[in-house]
């Protein structure tokens, strides 16, 4: 990732530099539709499906949640509240979650994040049972835990499964780059474990003493940001994320093989030095910053079948998503734009996580700079063209109760002139299924609205609608001052109160800092 962020005791506070990258034409090819799925997210960053089609969301903040079959709504419950999490500096938190091949007779899942217990913050993979839509957090059972400390990015953070049962464990070299080439160091590397934690024995610098070098799979790795298993060819794909030298950085896509040396930090790219693995597919940052979120080959049936076969991946930083192609050998024979798909960046969006869904539709977690992330879908409509939704409301905001808010879906047709019907969620627990309903809020609070528009074939969800009820706090942060310099290594105090108009001055347990600090 090219982003890093902290999160202290206090109140909210923004450092940023910002990352740019030129805007065109956002759309899909022809026949597609993207939509806003899930909105109103704090911090998602990762999705996967359960074999039962329920979708989960991984947070940073160790919160994780669960959405029913096709739903677009998240669970009032969350399905596991991490254990000990650690969000406190840099990219500590919770990163993927992964479901056991035998999930539906087992209930096991496993989750890569940061563990603190009584100050020792450590990267782990844990092992929890499910009990339905819920999880007792004491069933935690750690199969792997990092020596260290966590540096300050590059944590990794990717899981596996391979068709034989074992688990790979993506570990990047927490910016202290000369581990990628230490086998007697866990960073830097895809390492292979068996379901209880232990190395098996064909690892390729297995010993048995249980030490690093045990569990190595491959080395020579930066940042190895999205492991895909593709189980009708057996091949491990990897996004890495290149370096931050941007005249001379490379973003790579790996096949992922026993023993093989990836080249960091002796080189990226193509490389000519003996006893180093070349990416199947790579592209430079050409003085423009980049960071690649590998995805999934795709095996479904809703795009059409000259896609199936493509590994489709991301960028966080240029917010596009391409497709490569393959011949019959399995070579990479091109890549190509897919959204948008005249080229450019789909805007205001930062990639994080590439998904096929359980209908075939491709699903991208968006974790932008206010820590409110979206889910989006890319959906193909075969012969019928989607509906055009556009949906309003006649006020956003209102710092009284009860609150009357007049919605409108004036503007939206369908192509083919199908007759329309709408489905509006409140955000409250209440629908409705006119075209332009009116709906009253009773409590102070935010609401995301959304209506779904189907014309008999294809249903496709409006833009979320964000509703405010209520006075919000006003925060005040007394230092340090706007525009303030520091330097590398200096610690920096932080204070600042706030107020709300009903409760007046707000207790210290209240408020929550927020550090962002960015590089390159």
């Amino acid at each position: 990732m090219k982003r890093s962020f902290f999160k202290l005791s206090g109140l909210l506070l923004i450092i940023a530099f910002s990352l740019s990258y030129i805007s065109n034409t956002f759309a899909a090819p022809a026949g597609f539709s993207s939509e806003i799925f899930m909105s109103s997210l704090n911090e998602p960053i990762s999705i996967t499906f359960a074999p039962d089609n329920r979708m989960f969301i991984v947070t940073r903040l160790g919160t994780i949640h669960v959405a029913q079959p096709g739903s677009n709504q998240i669970d009032p419950t969350p399905f596991l509240q991490l254990p000990n999490i650690d969000v406190t500096d840099a990219e500590n938190g919770s990163y993927s979650l992964i479901f056991d091949p035998n999930f539906s007779s087992n209930n096991y899942f496993y989750v890569f994040y940061t563990s603190n217990i009584n100050g020792v913050i450590r990267d782990r993979v844990s092992r929890f049972t499910a009990n339905g839509n819920t999880t007792d957090p004491n069933t935690e059972l750690v199969l792997w835990q990092d020596l260290d400390p966590p540096g300050s990015t590059h944590h990794g953070g990717s899981l596996a499964f391979d068709s034989s049962g074992y688990l790979y464990i993506g570990v990047g070299e927490h910016f202290f780059p000369n581990l990628s080439q230490d086998t007697n160091s866990y960073r830097g590397k895809i390492l292979r474990i068996r379901t209880d934690g232990t190395a098996p024995s064909d690892n390729p610098f297995y010993i048995g003493d249980g030490q690093p070098h045990d569990f190595v799979w491959a080395w020579g790795i930066r940042q190895p940001f999205k492991l895909h298993y593709d189980q009708p060819t057996g091949r491990l794909f990897l996004g890495e994320v290149g370096g931050n030298v941007q005249t001379t950085a490379i973003e790579e896509v790996n096949l992922i093989t026993k023993g093989a040396n990836y080249g960091w930090p002796t080189c990226e790219g193509t490389c000519g030095v003996a006893g180093m693995t070349n990416p199947i597919f790579s592209y430079p940052h050409g003085g423009i910053n980049a960071a690649v979120v590998g995805g999934f080959v795709y095996r479904g049936t809703q795009f059409p079948s000259s896609y199936v076969g493509d590994f489709f991946y991301g960028d966080y930083v240029r917010a596009w998503i391409q497709n490569l192609n393959f011949d019959s050998n399995g070579n990479v024979t091109g890549s190509g734009n897919f959204e948008p798909e005249g080229g450019g960046s789909i805007p205001g969006i930062s990639i994080v996580d590439v998904k096929q869904g359980p209908e075939g539709a491709l699903y991208y977690v968006d974790y932008n700079y206010n820590f409110q992330g979206t889910i989006r879908r890319i959906k193909y409509n075969l012969a019928n063209q989607a509906p055009v939704v556009v949906s309003s409301a006649s006020s956003s905001s209102s710092t009284t109760v009860p609150f009357t808010v007049d919605f409108s879906s004036f503007g939206t047709f369908d192509p083919e002139g199908q007759p329309l019907t709408y489905a509006w969620n409140f955000g409250d627990g209440n629908n409705s299924t006119q075209a332009n309903p009116s709906h009253t809020y009773n409590q102070k609070g935010h609401y995301s609205v959304v209506v779904s528009v189907s014309d008999g074939t294809n249903t496709i969800l409006g833009d979320p609608i964000e509703i405010n009820v209520g006075n919000p706090p006003t925060p005040v942060i007394s230092s340090p001052t706007t525009n303030s310099t520091f330097i590398a290594g200096e610690t920096i105090n932080f204070s600042g109160s706030a107020s709300d108009v009903e409760d007046g001055s707000l207790a210290d347990s209240t408020l929550t800092w927020i550090v962002r600090f960015g590089h390159d």
